[in-house]
């Protein structure tokens, strides 16, 4: 048994714990003592709450120098848009941030710690796709493209993850992307689980890819793929629209003439109203249907 299990189980069966676990199932508001529901809220416990260390922690850990919690400050609170300069002094008690440990296992004693970050890793897929940032309009007002909100056309950038280091609270990652390699530290909270961490970790690799490309002067580029994209959507897109707008049309006219014989709490009602689905196929299916209310088009019948 390590050390972080024998702390724990010493822990979880002193007397004192075990009369208050038993007083708060009572309904007692009397419990004073911390309570930890799982080995990974012991350990934060451990690395983040001086008074809690230094009655349980038996000399296990080792403080953090400056410079390792502001580095572990600034990965776990990149998006609040604060430069990487070590002059830059962080608050690290500000609840608004992300907490930052005051300390860190021994090394004798990091297996526990670690297995954490391996597994987050051993999550990570070696390639994904990142969105790419429409760029914003030109000085002269206009975009340079086309595009329809969440229905595109979307550019994305293939890059490479690669694992370079783990840490005991974090990885170091290479992300490849053309000819760029960037190398950023990824922070891993033992409080967040793996599917909060792994969304936390995309949405850093987007941001490090846009910004990348923004710094090096490619928004004409992102600008020029989203250009080629929009032309060749629009082409394929267009034949559709005609007949989206006219079910669109015809479907709004249905439904009102639906509500206005059939009103509120008017019922019981002689027939359902379709949903727009509804209505397209029956459009297409019942002649006597599509005379009354498609107007006996003959492309809608096709």
């Amino acid at each position: 048994m390590d050390t972080i299990d024998r702390l724990y189980r010493n822990f979880i069966n002193n007397p004192d714990y075990k009369a208050e676990c038993v007083a708060d199932l009572m309904g007692s508001q009397a419990g004073q003592l911390v309570k930890c529901s799982n080995k990974w809220e012991f350990i934060d416990k451990l690395l983040f709450d001086d008074n809690f260390y230094q009655k349980w922690g038996e000399n296990c850990c080792e403080e953090l120098t400056y410079e390792e919690r502001y580095k572990i400050w600034f990965s776990n609170n990149y998006e609040t848009g604060m430069e990487y300069y070590p002059e830059n002094v962080p608050d690290f008690d500000n609840n608004y941030y992300e907490p930052t440990p005051k300390r860190k296992i021994k090394e004798m004693e990091l297996s526990v710690m670690e297995r954490y970050v391996a597994f987050i890793c051993s999550e990570l897929p070696k390639n994904r796709r990142v969105l790419l940032n429409p760029p914003p309009p030109m000085e002269n007002g206009e975009y340079g493209y086309k595009r329809m909100s969440k229905i595109g056309p979307h550019v994305y950038m293939t890059v490479e993850i690669e694992i370079v280091e783990t840490y005991t609270r974090s990885a170091k990652l290479c992300v490849k992307f053309e000819d760029y390699q960037m190398n950023d530290i990824f922070y891993m909270s033992r409080h967040k689980g793996p599917d909060k961490l792994l969304e936390e970790i995309d949405k850093k690799i987007d941001k490090i890819v846009n910004r990348t490309l923004i710094d090096d002067g490619r928004q004409e580029w992102v600008r020029e793929q989203y250009k080629i994209k929009s032309d060749d959507f629009k082409s394929k897109f267009k034949l559709l629209l005609p007949e989206i707008d006219l079910f669109s049309n015809l479907y709004e006219k249905y439904e009102l003439n639906w509500m206005k014989e059939n009103p509120p709490f008017s019922g019981p009602y002689t027939e359902v109203c379709l949903t727009k689905q509804e209505f397209i196929d029956k459009l297409r299916d019942d002649k006597e249907f599509n005379k009354e209310w498609g107007g006996n088009r003959e492309n809608i019948l096709e």
